[in-house]
C-alpha cells in the first residue's frame, strides 16, 4: 500500500502548511511548489468555480485584482509575515 503525502490538519488559527481547500474564504496564503519552496506572491482565497473545479484566488501585488485559479489540493502556507 502506497503512502499518501500527509498534510497536517489545520488548527483554529490556520497556521502552517495545509491544502487550499482547508482554508476559509478570505484567507491569506502563499503557494508551496513541488520542491517545498514557498512562493513570494501572496494570494487571498475567493470563491470556488464549479466549471473549472478550482478556487479563484486574488494576487495582492496586482493593482487590478487579477489572480489565478488554483486546485483545492494545492499545498499552501499561512505561516509568513505579510
Amino acid at each position: 500500500m502506497a503512502k499518501r503525502n500527509s498534510v497536517k490538519k489545520v488548527g483554529k488559527n490556520f497556521d502552517g502548511i495545509c491544502e487550499l481547500r482547508q482554508l476559509p474564504k478570505g484567507s491569506y496564503f502563499r503557494v508551496i511548489d513541488k520542491n517545498g519552496k514557498v512562493g513570494k506572491e501572496t494570494y487571498t482565497k475567493d470563491y470556488y468555480d464549479f466549471s473549472t473545479k478550482k478556487f479563484c484566488c486574488v494576487k495582492h501585488s496586482d493593482v487590478w485584482g487579477n489572480g489565478r485559479d488554483i486546485k483545492g489540493t494545492q499545498k499552501v502556507t499561512t505561516d509568513f509575515i505579510y
